[in-house]
């Protein structure tokens, strides 16, 4: 008798990582009718993790973490009036998420806040240098003319720019400022000071 053998991959364990975003493509979910970004994150060791963007009010901030993370500027005054966001934008560009792990009935979740590279670098030292400094890509503020197209665009009114958390939507998080932008002059200062740091931890090991 044949024997089936499933190997079913752990959960990426809880920490702070970076990686790519490929396969960005969009559509609709079938019980709301909502327009959500489906994609995959490659890390430089191979692994890939699966997400989603929902285009709901009560997670919509995700969209803004994500873009902030991937180094996509939003348009002034964006608090008021939306901002559009494609999946070209997305594609293509590096960014930083902290994992933390929720147990319901015995089965492990995984939970994905993304962070700037500035607030990666804190948790985790070693993402520095990792990935080149990407250039910015600006993103247009919506107008009262756009209209959700066919094309996957999608105007998006994210909440007030204040402390970012996913608490509401999937259980404690970290949280992060949102105005956590990054120069040159202190991405260079962040490298150092995580070097510094990881010499450190090595000379104390040794």
């Amino acid at each position: 008798m044949p024997v089936v053998h499933i190997n079913k991959t752990p959960p990426l364990p809880e920490g702070e990582y970076a990686g790519v975003l490929t396969k960005v493509s969009s559509g609709y979910t079938q019980k709301t009718n909502d327009l959500r970004f489906t994609f995959e994150i490659r890390m430089k060791d191979g692994r890939i993790l699966r997400d989603a963007l929902y285009f709901r009010e009560k997670v919509a901030f995700r969209i803004e973490q994500i873009a902030k993370s991937a180094e996509l500027t939003l348009p002034e005054g964006y608090e008021e009036t939306g901002f559009i966001i494609t999946t070209d934008d997305l594609e293509g560009r590096v960014v930083y998420f902290g994992v933390k792990h929720n147990s319901v009935d015995g089965r492990t979740f995984i939970n994905v806040n993304y962070h700037t590279l500035a607030f990666a670098v804190q948790q985790n030292p070693g993402l520095a240098g990792m990935y080149p400094l990407q250039a910015p890509r600006h993103l247009r503020a919506a107008s009262p003319e756009d209209r959700p197209p066919e094309t996957g665009e999608k105007t998006i009114s994210p909440p007030p720019a204040a402390p970012v958390t996913s608490e509401a939507a999937t259980g404690p998080e970290i949280t992060e400022t949102a105005e956590d932008t990054l120069t040159p002059e202190e991405f260079a200062q962040a490298v150092e000071a995580a070097r510094a740091l990881k010499r450190k931890k090595v000379d104390g090991a040794s």
